[in-house]
């Protein structure tokens, strides 16, 4: 709710809070959403590089558990995209595609197509630009979700 608000530094120090928790208690799991949320969180107050570490905190938690297919490689990628790095948030997108496609989470890699297209249409590639955005809005429509 506060973060829906922009209300980021009471988000923060809540999300702090339950980090500590988290780490004392050894939850792993809880210990990488709130790395999660705390990255959206820098992310949102232009800390992109506290976000990167918190992401990647988080990812290095949800491979040694075991975890695939989680939002965590989508915002490396968009952040990678806005530092200009575009090499590697291709390849973010790739990994997470193949993660979301080996668990069956169709609404993410649809998702994902999106986020390639909008990759595809900043580095200068219209044709494959239009392409994604039309794979994208063919398999929305598909699962029904064409309003969305």
């Amino acid at each position: 709710l506060m973060l829906r608000k922009q209300e980021f530094d009471a988000a923060r120090h809540c999300l702090q809070g339950t980090r500590t928790q988290f780490e004392r208690l050894y939850d792993r799991r809880g210990l990488a959403v709130a790395l999660y949320w705390l990255g959206v969180i820098a992310k949102e107050k232009g800390e992109e590089e506290e976000a990167r570490a918190a992401w990647e905190e988080c990812r290095a938690i949800d491979l040694e558990m075991g975890v695939r297919g989680g939002a965590v490689l989508d915002s490396l990628a968009h952040l990678a995209m806005r530092r200009g790095d575009s090499d590697a948030a291709l390849d973010l997108w790739r990994a997470s595609l193949t993660e979301r496609r080996e668990i069956g989470d169709l609404l993410g890699c649809v998702h994902l197509v999106g986020s390639r297209a909008m990759a595809a249409h900043r580095l200068g590639q219209p044709e494959r630009a239009i392409r994604l955005y039309a794979a994208r809005t063919a398999h929305r429509a598909q699962m029904g979700l064409s309003l969305l």
